[in-house]
């Protein structure tokens, strides 16, 4: 790309009009401009976030600090798990979907085949930990991880089956069946679990039997006029390992650094501080879904070209200085949310949600470039740059954790985020002609908000 900076409003025109492509467009998000599909998806998320915020007061109400620890730590050696077992098929899903629309049945069917396959095997990991080195999970049950590791396969299918809805623009669909699944939690932990008093181990059974549904919801939704019971297309399977292998270790790299802190402190400082730092991590999650919402649709439209390094670049300046007002709010109003909501059994939670802030903030600006390089094709580069970050959250936790507070968690997350970020933002810079092209200005902030209000 040449240096120097294209005109501002034609990244603006292009950002604003993307959404109406010559010819016949495609059905869902590829007839709306990315700000109305950010704004569902936000929406939508929103609807996931007040009714995730309702199933974790329940759960601390009811289970108290420890059981809550024990919960957040089984649900989060589950997704891990689950994480662990993508291969990066639900990146590469996406990406192979948007660019050859034909093979949406084929990658479905094999979607199931993998998780099929992968999931149970994922699951005994699970019992193997637990087996070899019990004390690394703490206070979970073998009954508490026999529920947890039934959810790994589940999120497996899940997952794989829901990225193709988002390449094929089925925004409403893609965030309607979370809607959904959180809705039918949140009623299920109010009224059983409540009514009969249960422990962790109840609580648990009930967040993942929605998840089932849900799982079987995408199912249906990507069945189209194939079967989607049909022998997995191994021709295909082999065409998206290599760009689904550099998926899997970016991917994986990240949601290491992004969810192992809490295994960390679970396994040190016991379940107690686990439960308080929980609370910190599931205020943290809340805010990380504005840049993730921008992210995925980005990520859409970049894979189907229609949208390139300028009018990405303005998406960045947006979320840049938007985020980072929607995080001062959230840095005022943690307290009080907090004690609120919670009750003052989770007072220390505030100053860990505060040191973790920073981090929020700089992971949700590097998911956002993440995401356009992924849409590009997953440079290997993009895979290097999450290995410094990963190793210095590690040697802060490994170090501190054990001889000082829970606060290091937070801050070594924040530390670590700001390292990624700023190996990103290189990359970034490198790709579009320079650093000044990084730096937002004023008058490019204001004009396109303004043309993006003007365009709904």
């Amino acid at each position: 790309m040449p240096e120097g900076s294209p005109p501002l409003s034609a990244a603006e025109a292009e950002l604003v009009s993307e959404a109406l492509p010559a010819g016949q467009p495609d059905s869902g998000a590829a007839g709306r401009a990315l700000h109305l599909d950010v704004l569902l998806m936000l929406g939508a998320k929103f609807g996931v976030l007040v009714l995730g915020a309702a199933s974790t007061v329940i759960v601390a109400r009811t289970l108290g600090p420890s059981g809550r620890g024990s919960l957040a730590s089984t649900y989060a050696l589950m997704t891990l798990l689950a994480q662990l077992g993508t291969f990066g098929i639900a990146s590469a899903n996406p990406y192979f979907a948007a660019r050859e629309p034909g093979m949406r049945g084929r990658i479905a069917g094999n979607s199931l085949w993998l998780a099929g396959t992968i999931g149970p095997l994922a699951a005994l990991a699970g019992f193997a930990i637990k087996l070899i080195a019990p004390h690394a999970l703490g206070d979970i049950t073998w009954p508490e991880l026999a529920v947890g590791m039934i959810g790994v396969p589940v999120m497996l299918a899940s997952l794989f089956l829901q990225s193709i809805l988002l390449a094929e623009g089925r925004t409403g669909l893609y965030n309607g069946i979370d809607l959904g699944a959180a809705a039918v939690t949140v009623a299920l932990l109010a009224t059983v679990l409540q009514l009969s008093g249960g422990g962790v181990l109840l609580a648990l059974s009930l967040m993942v039997a929605p998840q089932i549904v849900a799982m079987l919801c995408y199912a249906f939704a990507v069945r189209g006029n194939e079967p989607l019971l049909r022998a997995p297309d191994l021709p295909l399977i082999r065409r998206m390992a290599g760009y689904g292998g550099r998926a899997y270790v970016v991917t994986l790299l990240a949601y290491l650094l992004i969810r192992i802190d809490l295994l960390l402190v679970n396994g040190i400082q016991g379940a107690h501080q686990a439960g308080q730092y929980s609370i910190a991590v599931a205020l943290a999650d809340a805010l990380y879904l504005i840049p993730v919402s921008v992210a995925v649709n980005l990520f859409a439209r970049v894979a189907r070209g229609k949208l390139d390094g300028d009018a990405s670049l303005l998406v960045f300046h947006l979320t840049a200085v938007g985020y980072l007002v929607v995080c001062g709010v959230a840095a005022a109003l943690a307290g009080p949310a907090i004690s609120i909501l919670f009750g003052s059994a989770y007072h220390p939670a505030t100053s860990l949600f505060l040191w973790l802030l920073p981090g929020v903030y700089f992971l949700g600006l590097l998911n956002v470039i993440a995401y356009y390089f992924a849409a590009r094709g997953m440079p290997s580069e993009l895979v290097l740059v999450w290995i410094p970050g990963l190793a210095l959250n590690l040697g802060l936790d490994l170090t501190l954790l054990p001889h000082h507070g829970t606060y290091i968690a937070s801050l070594a997350s924040s530390a670590a985020y700001a390292l990624v970020l700023a190996l990103h933002l290189r990359l970034f810079a490198r790709e579009l002609g320079g650093w000044s092209r990084l730096r937002p200005s004023l008058r490019a902030t204001t004009t396109a908000v303004r043309l993006v209000l003007r365009g709904g």
